[in-house]
């Protein structure tokens, strides 16, 4: 598995070489191991087959530019202001209403979709190129017909693993080989606390938290109080 580092000269073109030849690629955040694929049947067929997906399991994907992301939801949310949404979602998978409760796909699972914000760098810089580079062979019924074309992304692990997220290169670096895996994109920077993201579904006016993670006091400092309302178990 060919290891380089987000930032590095040519990288846009040795993903989209590698998606010519496969539709997956591990990467590295901060704070966790993740996949991503190409946003189209060949892209899900691979994650499926590398994570041993279990049944009812869906695949979100990474903003690159979050006006497209927000151009898919049904109603904006009022406590976001469009100027500094994106600096205000940092460190969270967001997932909103884009279609009917009824519409279903591997993307969109009771009409909503969730995207991981990353902050500006050059991850972030990435998925915006790729976004762009990904339009002419996006598969939109993915997305309930909306052209979007981020690539999807998940947890790098064996669908239900006990063990949890991976958080460590060596873990990380095995479970690549033991899939298949033909190429790590690596980042620099290490957060102090890891494991997967807190999942924040917006609503037009709360943010109901569906699961918590690293950094999710952070996030909910960025916001005005009574905002946000706890899952109920």
């Amino acid at each position: 598995m060919l290891e380089i580092f987000a930032g590095e000269s040519g990288l846009l073109e040795v993903c989209l070489e590698t998606f010519g030849e496969y539709p997956v690629i591990m990467l590295e955040f901060p704070e966790v191991f993740a996949l991503m694929a190409l946003p189209n049947q060949d892209g899900v067929h691979g994650l499926d087959k590398a994570k041993q997906r279990l049944p009812q399991k869906f695949y979100g994907s990474v903003v690159g530019d979050e006006k497209r992301f927000f151009g898919m939801c049904r109603q904006f949310p009022e406590y976001l202001d469009s100027e500094t949404t994106g600096s205000h979602l940092e460190g969270c998978i967001a997932r909103i209403d884009i279609g009917d409760k009824a519409q279903q796909s591997k993307a969109c699972p009771a009409g909503t979709h969730q995207a991981l914000f990353i902050p500006p760098g050059p991850m972030r810089s990435l998925f915006t190129d790729l976004e762009l580079a990904l339009e002419n062979i996006a598969d939109y019924a993915l997305f309930l017909g909306h052209r979007y074309s981020a690539p999807l992304c998940t947890s790098a692990n064996l669908s239900g693993d006990p063990a949890g997220s991976i958080t460590e290169i060596d873990r990380a670096r095995e479970f690549g080989k033991a899939a298949g895996l033909p190429l790590l994109i690596r980042c620099r920077e290490q957060a102090q606390s890891k494991g997967s993201y807190p999942v924040l579904s917006l609503g037009e006016t709360h943010i109901q938290v569906e699961r918590e993670g690293p950094g999710l006091d952070l996030i909910r400092s960025r916001f005005p109080d009574g905002i946000f309302r706890n899952k109920m178990n």
